[in-house]
């Protein structure tokens, strides 16, 4: 829920980044896992109340940030990987004419010998 979200993003900014991610990543862990019993909201309180205090120690948290991190070098190796499309041949090139003729003479040679 868009508001939900918001009060979420206001109780996250007293924290700085490096514990506001793990604490985002540990509550991320605990809906993955349905651990939930009351409300999403109040279990984020609770991570940020423990996380000021200093008694916050991730457990879920770790294993969410390395499964982002394996996701974002995928997509970042598979765009690498990924060949640009080729824009259509442009059938008025003398080039282009070329290498079709060449490709229809060899298609009918290899016709001639099966």
């Amino acid at each position: 829920m868009p508001a939900e979200r918001t009060q979420a993003h206001s109780m996250i900014a007293g924290l700085d980044a490096a514990l506001s991610q793990q604490v985002l990543d540990e509550w991320a862990g605990i809906i993955a896992a349905g651990d939930i019993r009351a409300s999403k909201l109040g279990c984020l309180r609770a991570l940020i109340a423990r996380a000021q205090a200093g008694a916050f120690t991730p457990e879920r948290a770790l294993r969410v940030a390395r499964t982002r991190e394996t996701r974002q070098r995928v997509e970042a190796a598979q765009a690498v990987t990924e060949c640009p499309e080729l824009p259509p041949a442009d059938e008025d090139s003398p080039l282009v004419r070329r290498v079709q003729d060449i490709a229809r003479r060899i298609a009918e040679k290899k016709q001639v010998t099966s």
